[in-house]
């Protein structure tokens, strides 16, 4: 299937090609008796993706954006060869004035991106530590239910408490991400 679109599309790269065959392999990895069991719960298409097919690409999303990364930075290579260095720190203003500026609303959306997957991560936390000491507050947050009760009022506090830290790095960082989704946007 790749070579078909491959020759499709003669002008795509090495990297867009190590993408394509990322995606595909990890959508070939996703179980279909995953959707059917979706399908028989009552699912939708968009609930499917949502709740299977997004999660379980999200390792290969996160590659794929420090991948864009580290393609914006390859601009530094060609600079860095053509000036020889060049006269001075000509090539480290180039980067620092230049190229560095233009990439980060791409690094913004990964740190908030991945500080959010990290910060809400619930599954490996749950099997892997087993010291009350060492959890982390999303999983502290399972305390507040017990077999036949639930403490809303302390449980919703918590949450609050638990929410703020992604708050404040989300909010440190979308200036940059505005900026980058309207850059492009302005005509003329």
């Amino acid at each position: 299937m790749i070579e078909k679109f491959k020759k499709a599309n003669p002008d795509i790269t090495f990297d867009e090609e190590v993408q394509s065959h990322d995606n595909y392999a990890a959508m070939q990895s996703i179980s279909s008796e995953l959707y059917e069991m979706a399908e028989i719960d009552g699912a939708t298409g968009f609930k499917k993706m949502r709740h299977i097919t997004l999660p379980l690409l999200s390792p290969t999303i996160k590659i794929a954006v420090m991948l864009c990364i580290a393609g914006n930075m390859k601009a530094f290579d060609s600079i860095f060869v053509m000036t020889g260095g060049g006269p001075g720190s000509s090539s480290t203003n180039t980067v620092l004035r230049i190229v560095l500026p233009l990439c980060l609303p791409v690094i913004s959306t990964a740190i908030i991106l991945f500080f959010l997957g990290a910060w809400n991560e619930f599954p490996f936390a749950l099997v892997l530590i087993k010291s009350a000491e060492l959890r982390t507050l999303p999983l502290g947050l399972t305390n507040f239910n017990g077999q036949y009760t639930a403490n809303y009022t302390q449980m919703l506090a918590a949450m609050v408490i638990v929410v703020l830290p992604v708050i404040v790095v989300y909010l440190a960082f979308a200036k940059k991400v505005m900026q980058g989704m309207t850059a492009g946007a302005v005509k003329g």
